[in-house]
């Protein structure tokens, strides 16, 4: 009997998973993902470290967060991350935030909408859109937290009604869609506190459903499956959406409800108590380049294709050097003020100056490749300035194909004797 038991346990521990082997996002898709965090962090700095672990091993693009109601561990979060930034407009109600990985994503903007406080009823927190680039592909998404609860039964003649504040909400979030972005590749998503087959009549996301030829819920079979693979297990319920327009339909999609508890020895008690009683709900959107120029790319974007290179340009600022007010104010960097003691309104002692030491601007950028070995700069012509631009990547430790004169893969002072040879021949 003991030795059975031994062996159930030596099984069991055999095929137990942990965070590290979560997986979701790759280098060639939009990965998006809307997770409802649960008054974050529900366990202080533990649930910070789970949810960095999270986040690291899934390697998501971007990340619609609710529920966020701390910005100091928000910000720890984010610091713990390499690769991720953080946008987080306030607390309020347990606010509204995006995470997205600044390798991959260029952010256009990030606002709120229905803000004043006629729309307050349908919207508890206000929705969060970004506005970004993918890959040369312009994308917009609108983070969502409706209003929860009720009784699965929709009084539409009773504005205070929890599901016709959510059927109010739905509403208003089409219509801005229709009206302002009609031609746009627009991701709705968010936990939106209700479930996509309920019957026509108490059904709050009736309109986009009667709208198939521009809207689609993406995670709406999951709705129809089995309940085990539902994003909030405490009901149980599928309540958290993502709804895409019809400028994303030809798209390969792919959506999963990310089960992290059973990457946990805990199970969902485990995650719960941690994390979040909300499973996060995840879009795999496949993504074919649509960029007109290699100028349009991030770094790790353009890395991807062999007809684009980057040029690391890293320039050093001194505030030191300047020694005018508008100059200085100029430079973000840097600050005018009194280097000595302020008395009654007049700097006494060294009198004002350009303070904040030394910093960087990065004026890197991607370019299409030429076929000159040498013409670093891409302005078709060999000369000094290439030499100097070669001495630079070496001090900055970068690499550019065009400056690999060897071909060996690395940047030395081999590339620069050769440069030089090439030059005087």
């Amino acid at each position: 009997m003991v030795n059975r038991l031994l062996l159930i346990i030596f099984i069991a521990f055999s095929f137990a998973q942990d965070l590290d082997e979560l997986y979701f996002g790759t280098d060639d898709d939009l990965d998006l993902m809307t997770w409802n965090i649960e008054w974050f962090p529900k366990n202080g700095q533990v649930t910070v470290n789970y949810v960095s672990q999270i986040i690291d091993a899934l390697e998501i693009d971007i990340l619609a967060i609710q529920e966020v109601d701390n910005i100091s561990f928000f910000n720890n979060l984010i610091n713990s991350l390499d690769d991720y930034s953080g946008y987080l407009e306030s607390t309020w109600f347990a606010g509204l935030a995006y995470i997205y990985n600044n390798q991959t994503v260029e952010i256009n903007d990030i606002y709120e909408i229905y803000t004043s406080s006629a729309y307050w009823s349908p919207f508890p927190r206000s929705p969060m859109v970004m506005d970004l680039n993918f890959m040369g592909e312009n994308y917009i998404l609108i983070n969502n937290h409706f209003k929860c609860c009720g009784d699965d039964y929709m009084d539409i003649s009773d504005e205070g009604d929890e599901e016709t504040r959510r059927y109010i909400a739905s509403n208003l979030l089409k219509q801005y869609v229709d009206n302002n972005f009609s031609d746009k590749n627009v991701i709705i998503l968010g936990d939106l506190n209700d479930q996509l087959i309920d019957n026509p009549n108490n059904n709050v996301f009736q309109m986009f459903l009667d709208d198939p030829e521009n809207y689609l819920f993406t995670d709406y079979e999951i709705a129809q499956n089995n309940s085990t693979e539902w994003s909030y297990p405490s009901w149980p319920s599928h309540i958290d959406h993502l709804l895409i327009t019809n400028e994303l339909f030809d798209n390969n999609l792919y959506t999963e409800v990310i089960r992290i508890d059973d990457f946990m020895d805990g199970g969902f008690n485990e995650y719960d108590q941690n994390i979040s009683d909300h499973r996060p709900v995840a879009l795999k959107l496949s993504v074919e380049s649509n960029f007109e120029n290699c100028s349009d790319l991030l770094q790790s974007q353009c890395l991807q294709f062999e007809q684009c290179n980057w040029y690391e340009d890293l320039q050093s600022v001194d505030c030191s050097d300047f020694n005018e007010e508008l100059i200085c104010d100029e430079n973000s960097g840097c600050d005018w003020r009194c280097l000595g003691t302020m008395w009654g309104g007049q700097c006494l002692g060294i009198g004002y100056g350009c303070d904040g030491g030394i910093y960087q601007i990065d004026n890197s950028y991607c370019f299409e490749l030429t076929s000159q070995i040498g013409d670093i700069n891409n302005d078709g012509i060999v000369n000094v300035i290439d030499i100097i631009s070669v001495v630079n990547i070496i001090l900055y430790n970068g690499y550019f194909i065009s400056a690999d004169i060897n071909l060996d893969n690395q940047i030395n002072i081999l590339d620069v004797i050769q440069l030089m040879n090439l030059i005087l021949n």
